[in-house]
């Protein structure tokens, strides 16, 4: 059995836990700028499947992306309302369709390992690591993978 990489990570994390389906993910604060509650998603033609629209933040319309959809994950039960992660990567605001945003989490670094590639029903190119909880595993989303700028700034010029 290949041994876990342990990553790099000098300091304890501080995350948002949110959950997408059954599984538990985690973002980076400094990447994390709100969470809206409840939102009127305003839908955009000839986006891909996983890009829902727009939605007003303080007066600017920002994309929003099903996370679900996007990592490539089985449907789950569809929810009238569900939370929106605001977040920016690259100067780039956006907004990132979840399911129950959970709590905000300090890591200790020797928790965390490299995401195993295979047996998470998910696209794990799009996560960076896991860490172990007492309650399951927290996957680590690695925007810079997870979200196709070049998507973000076709929406934009909208």
């Amino acid at each position: 059995m290949e041994q876990e990489k342990k990553l790099q990570i000098d300091e304890p994390l501080q995350l948002i836990s949110f959950k997408v389906g059954e599984k538990e993910f985690g973002l980076n604060i400094p990447k994390v700028r709100g969470i809206k509650r409840t939102a009127q998603i305003t839908k955009v033609n000839n986006a891909p499947d996983y890009v829902k629209g727009f939605v007003n933040l303080r007066g600017n319309s920002i994309p929003v992306i099903d996370l679900e959809a996007k990592l490539k994950m089985p449907k789950a039960d569809v929810k009238k309302e569900k939370p929106i992660v605001v977040a920016e990567l690259n100067n780039k605001t956006f907004g990132l369709i979840v399911d129950e945003v959970s709590d905000v989490l300090l890591i200790p670094n020797d928790i965390i390992e490299t995401s195993p590639s295979e047996n998470l029903d998910i696209d794990s190119v799009y996560t960076k690591a896991m860490g172990k909880l007492l309650n399951g595993l927290l996957m680590l989303v690695d925007l810079d993978k997870a979200l196709d700028l070049a998507d973000i700034e076709m929406l934009e010029a909208v």
